[in-house]
């Protein structure tokens, strides 16, 4: 289990649970360049209580989902049918399934909308996202918006990650891109780039 961090904590994961997920997660923003450095700050905080409730002794159930935050301004203007709206999410992940017995694969995951997203205008365009083991683009969602226009603010929450059998994820926050590991000849190509 070297590639995939703390031996320690992938044992006791995988002993409490059968199997979990491991997702890293990079943040896409060069502070250097102007960056936000809040977005990186806001995923470190909240990996920390999605991990603190994966390792909680008296809370018996974990989130399925990890959440991912809006990275842009304020009053970020969607437009109403039939434009669909890019969303970049500014973050890269990658993921493995990590069992009892040792054994682990790279994995694919699951995006689906928070069901908060509900409340709203709305709606993911693919209705969930598959995505594949080797992708390491940034995640983007690709949303309809049943008005004339909705302000998407800073921070909001409108996606989740989820891994394929529902298991528990834990998160790590990795500095850099290549720490996500290898690349696929799938790269960073997304929506119907593999073919139709």
């Amino acid at each position: 289990m070297s590639e995939f961090g703390n031996d320690n904590v992938m044992d006791k994961l995988s002993k409490k649970y059968g199997s979990f997920m491991f997702l890293k997660v990079y943040v896409d923003v060069d502070v250097d360049d102007g960056g936000d450095v809040d977005v990186k700050k806001s995923y470190a905080d909240h990996i920390f209580k999605h991990n603190a409730k994966v390792f909680s002794e008296d809370e018996p159930f974990f989130d399925s989902g990890f959440d991912l935050f809006f990275p842009g301004v304020d009053g970020y203007v969607c437009g109403g049918l039939p434009a669909v709206n890019k969303i970049d999410f500014k973050v890269k992940c990658s993921a493995s399934i990590l069992y009892k017995d040792g054994s682990e694969y790279v994995s694919g995951y699951i995006l689906f909308p928070r069901s908060s997203l509900s409340k709203t205008p709305l709606r993911l365009a693919n209705s969930v996202g598959v995505i594949d083991s080797g992708y390491r683009g940034n995640i983007i969602g690709m949303f309809d918006c049943r008005c004339d226009q909705y302000n998407i603010n800073y921070m909001d929450r409108l996606l989740q990650i989820c891994a394929p059998t529902m298991c528990p994820i834990y998160v790590e926050l990795v500095e850099k891109e290549n720490d996500l590991g290898m690349m696929s000849s799938r790269g960073d190509g997304g929506f119907g780039s593999t073919g139709r």
